[in-house]
């Protein structure tokens, strides 16, 4: 799954990254995801799923 929303460890660094092959189909979709987030908006589907965080498990929670 690509990566969409705040970098967990840097300030102001926004991504929208990993899309492979699909990244010029999906870039809707992303947009309006990345948007919803940045403007602190309810989201139009789970951004759990794309949130760069995931890969830093408890300690992005702690």
């Amino acid at each position: 799954l690509p990566l969409v929303g705040r970098h967990p460890q840097q300030d102001g660094l926004w991504l929208a990254v990993g899309h492979e092959g699909l990244g010029v189909t999906t870039a809707p979709a992303t947009a309006d995801l990345l948007s919803a987030q940045l403007f602190d908006q309810t989201p139009p589907l789970a951004a759990s799923p794309y949130l760069p965080d995931r890969f830093l498990g408890a300690l992005a929670h702690a």
